[in-house]
């Protein structure tokens, strides 16, 4: 008798956590170069994830996304200029910006490969898995802006990892990411741990990695999943918001 109380016990507990909020957070770096004219200089970000049920937020240094599940909505906002667009999902890129930019858009899409490893590896208390990506647009018969990516991923988190899918699609298709490449990182069993990639800009590479620094169950704080208040509707994204990662 005893045994089946703990047992129950240890089923609520690990039921309460799994329906809990969970909160994500990611350090990332840049290394600095010299392009086109001008001086990049190394940079250090964070970006955080809130997990809800059938909520989602994602916040970078320039961007917040939010999907609501629930209403079948997303929500792209522009931490910068205080503004935000609402689109129905699954995303449609084509149907978000503005008329001019969707011919650009559809001739410089990104694509490319993934393959696991087969190597695995201890990332904290995180047993994970390896994958290389190659991504690259072909732009006048040649590949550019190409990136090697290194990923380590994990299924060991406390939230759904194909409900996060979602969020992370819908990030895919605002980098131009085409609809093959992105049936292509389906593939990607769990969540991505850690990531080192270097990035071609012509003739030197750049290297940048993120790792997650804290996975825990947290009490969301009030408006986590709306846009803010005194943000400014737009129908259509420009390239600017676009860029602002």
């Amino acid at each position: 008798m005893k045994k089946i109380f703990v047992l129950i016990i240890v089923i609520g507990i690990s039921t309460v956590f799994i329906n809990a909020d969970v909160y994500v957070k990611q350090k990332l770096y840049t290394d600095g170069y010299y392009y086109g004219g001008v001086n990049r200089p190394a940079e250090d970000t964070e970006n955080e994830i809130w997990i809800g049920k059938k909520k989602m937020a994602s916040f970078t240094k320039n961007r917040m996304t939010i999907l609501d599940m629930e209403k079948n909505r997303a929500f792209i906002i522009n931490r910068n200029a205080k503004t935000y667009s609402e689109t129905p999902l699954p995303l449609d890129l084509s149907t978000l910006v503005e008329s001019n930019l969707v011919p650009r858009l559809q001739a410089t899409q990104y694509t490319g490969t993934i393959k696991e490893t087969g190597k695995t590896k201890k990332i904290g208390k995180y047993e994970c898995r390896g994958y290389e990506i190659n991504t690259y647009i072909i732009y006048e018969g040649d590949r550019v802006n190409e990136t090697d990516t290194t990923l380590w991923t994990t299924s060991d988190v406390p939230f759904d990892v194909e409900t996060y899918r979602r969020l992370s699609i819908t990030q895919q298709k605002l980098r131009n990411y085409n609809d093959a490449f992105i049936d292509e990182l389906k593939k990607i069993e769990g969540f991505v741990i850690a990531r080192e990639a270097l990035f071609y800009p012509k003739g030197f590479s750049v290297k940048s990695t993120a790792a997650v620094v804290e996975i825990s169950q947290k009490d969301p704080p009030a408006g986590i999943y709306s846009v803010p208040a005194g943000y400014t509707k737009k129908e259509k994204l420009s390239i600017q918001d676009l860029r602002n990662r």
